[in-house]
């Protein structure tokens, strides 16, 4: 589907003319239609219980999609906020919806209910500010993947990890960006030393991914057990809680 998208921006980039736009459009909603149809087929079988609500989702989903198609046909201008919504469409589904069946899927038993995870979600990790807690838990679940993909180091799959790894990247890119787009749309005073903090994290990560790309899994434990665990719960509550206050007071000083 992300490719397929792709395709049509390349070509809205290339100034290519607005019917070849619209039908690699209408090609990267055919392809959301077959992968919804697929993924509720498979959770379905794969016995999970939730399936008829992931369904839901999937129509506000389509729905969203069929509105931007229908409103470019009409002669809506196509420009880069038409792929920025696509691309926090996607993002959303895949990393904070699709989340909720990962631990069927795997066949390995939901860490959440054997008390095994690396971080168990507290609502004292709520900051007050519904998309952020969301996209927290959403980290919060990758990480406690992580976990258990290198918990046994006997049978431990490389490629699961680096792709584990790499999903925690991209995560964590997209949910700084929402924050910072945040705090500078608000004029949110603390905002460079919040981003500098963002960035080093990052830096890490990237380390880490580049490590692990040339075969070197020496610091992953301690990136898991001592870092990501501790930064994320420590950034939250000392950090992050300071943004949600300060979004709030906002909130009111519109009321």
């Amino acid at each position: 589907m992300a490719l397929l998208m792709n395709l049509a921006y390349e070509k809205w980039t290339l100034k290519t003319n607005q019917d070849a736009v619209l039908d690699a459009m209408r090609e990267f909603v055919r392809a959301v239609e077959e992968h919804f149809s697929e993924e509720i087929h498979i959770i379905r079988q794969a016995g999970y219980e939730k399936w008829a609500e992931h369904s839901a989702i999937h129509g506000e989903f389509h729905a969203k999609l069929t509105a931007l198609i229908e409103r470019l046909e009409a002669g809506a201008d196509m420009d880069v906020d038409t792929f920025t919504l696509l691309d926090r469409l996607l993002y959303e589904h895949e990393f904070l919806d699709d989340q909720d069946f990962w631990e069927v899927l795997k066949g390995e038993p939901n860490p959440m209910k054997n008390g095994e995870p690396l971080i168990a979600w507290s609502d004292d990790f709520c900051i007050g500010h519904p998309e952020i807690d969301r996209q927290h838990m959403a980290l919060v679940k990758l990480i406690n993947r992580l976990h258990l993909a290198i918990r046994d180091k006997s049978v431990m799959d490389k490629d699961e990890v680096f792709a584990e790894v790499g999903d925690i990247l991209r995560h964590t890119l997209w949910h700084f960006g929402f924050e910072e787009n945040l705090m500078r749309e608000h004029d949110i005073r603390s905002f460079e030393s919040h981003k500098i903090l963002h960035d080093h994290l990052i830096g890490d990560l990237e380390g880490v991914l580049i490590d692990l790309k040339e075969g070197s899994y020496d610091r992953l434990e301690d990136l898991l057990e001592n870092y990501l665990k501790y930064w994320l719960l420590d950034h939250i509550v000392h950090v992050d809680k300071g943004l949600g206050l300060a979004l709030a007071k906002l909130e009111k000083q519109k009321d």
